[in-house]
């Protein structure tokens, strides 16, 4: 059963608590530098929330640089005077009233040097970028990851490492990836062909029902998108914009951003 907007701002909250929580035991020394966390069911036990909320908590502090998980070993905790790299989060890909967009241009300014997984059903690529992630960080590298449009809360597209000019990308029929010069990865590889047999039709009607799904999801932000401006043409008439940045200059000023 889906969430409702209401559950999944809860659990966000939730998550963000359980991120102070865990932080302040960090800080504590109560969570050893080196030491490896509880399990997600353990913590969830502990304190009481789901293992989503677990998960999200986990991923705040990752970025944070003071966790770092590692597939089959567990979530390091990381020392604090440990030169771990940095992270930032971008979308890279998006679902636009135009329909489903990769802003290559913004790939082809960060970096010169793309792989490309090619990974239809998206299985063995989010594997391989959350190992790329977690090597990359503990290397120390600053990198940019961009989360999948339609689940940025566990699915990671692709990842950018500006300082080595090089970008890990995700193609497949939501996003392709139409860049001259990369070194491709067919995924296709990695999977039971035979097991993937037994559920082909299945996966092709899920295919067609996410491909219209998704076409219905850019008509309806389509119609948002020309009653939004039909809007604006009522307001910026009456807007006295010059007030305005005044109004966001003194806030800049007393929250010390000037």
């Amino acid at each position: 059963m889906s969430l409702s907007a209401q559950q999944l701002a809860a659990q966000k909250n939730i998550s963000w608590v359980l991120a102070e929580k865990l932080a302040q035991k960090i800080l504590t020394g109560e969570y050893q530098p080196e030491s490896i966390l509880p399990g997600e069911m353990e913590l969830g036990e502990q304190f009481g929330v789901s293992r989503t909320a677990v998960r999200e908590a986990v991923k705040t502090l990752t970025a944070k640089g003071m966790l770092l998980p590692r597939p089959r070993i567990g979530t390091r905790v990381m020392p604090r005077t440990e030169g771990i790299g940095s992270e930032e989060l971008r979308l890279l890909s998006a679902v636009t009233p135009k329909g489903e967009m990769f802003y290559q241009g913004t790939a082809q300014a960060l970096a010169d040097k793309f792989i490309v997984f090619r990974d239809d059903y998206g299985a063995v690529s989010r594997l391989l970028l959350e190992l790329i992630r977690a090597e990359a960080l503990t290397r120390g590298y600053h990198i940019i990851t961009c989360p999948c449009a339609m689940h940025p809360e566990d699915k990671i597209d692709h990842i950018l490492i500006p300082e080595l000019k090089l970008a890990f990308l995700t193609d497949n029929r939501w996003h392709p990836v139409h860049l001259p010069s990369v070194q491709a990865v067919r995924c296709t590889r990695f999977l039971d062909r035979e097991n993937l047999a037994a559920y082909r039709a299945r996966l092709r009607f899920n295919e067609r029902a996410a491909a219209e799904l998704l076409e219905q999801a850019s008509a309806l932000m389509a119609q948002a998108k020309s009653c939004h401006d039909e809007l604006e043409t009522y307001y910026r008439a009456a807007v006295d914009f010059g007030k305005v940045d005044e109004a966001a200059a003194e806030c800049m000023e007393m929250f010390g951003l000037k």
